[in-house]
């Protein structure tokens, strides 16, 4: 009897006093709590995961190759990049590879044609004074090529602040013709 007085009859006043409910009820309160801090976590992952995959798609599409003719140059004028598509459609016809002019200026790379280094350092003047930092120009014949493209010029900031130029050019048939713009040797 002893044992029934001591174990039984506790639990039964327990259970029918409502301690059982009130016991359940807790955990089941701690488990919503918890779960309410996991449920705010999860949206924060999500939010986070849709930034860092907005930011992947924004990267990636600098990554896609395109078929215009780029090329980059730092703060001081020099090229750091060509793409292939600028070394087989300009630098080709002058004989040079892409080897052949990163590191150097307009002036070592186009030397023999002064008319085309002063049009490429007036790009880059009238790049850096408009307030939208680019600069257009049409009609622009590259040396040792017969068509005539569209240039253009932008200026970006690189991490350290500093400016550099990435141009482009594309056929002339995709614009307007507003300049004559022809350099000859």
């Amino acid at each position: 009897m002893d044992v029934i007085q001591t174990i039984v009859i506790p639990t039964v006043t327990f259970i029918v006093g409502g301690g059982l409910v009130s016991y359940l009820k807790f955990f089941a309160d701690k488990s919503k709590e918890h779960r309410s801090v996991l449920e705010e976590e999860l949206s924060l992952f999500r939010k986070r995961y849709t930034e860092l995959r907005q930011e992947l798609d924004e990267l990636s599409v600098l990554l896609i190759p395109s078929a215009a003719p780029e090329w980059r140059k730092n703060y001081k004028g020099e090229y750091e990049y060509v793409s292939p598509s600028y070394e087989v459609n300009i630098l080709l016809g002058l004989g040079l590879a892409k080897s052949d002019i990163i590191g150097k200026k307009d002036a070592e790379v186009f030397g023999d044609y002064p008319e085309f280094v002063s049009l490429l350092k007036a790009i880059d003047n009238e790049a850096r004074l408009s307030p939208r930092r680019y600069a257009i120009r049409f009609n622009v014949q590259f040396p040792g090529s017969e068509e005539k493209h569209m240039v253009i010029k932008e200026i970006a900031h690189s991490i350290a602040g500093k400016n550099y130029f990435i141009g482009r050019c594309y056929p002339n048939s995709i614009a307007h013709e507003k300049e004559q713009t022809t350099i000859k040797k």
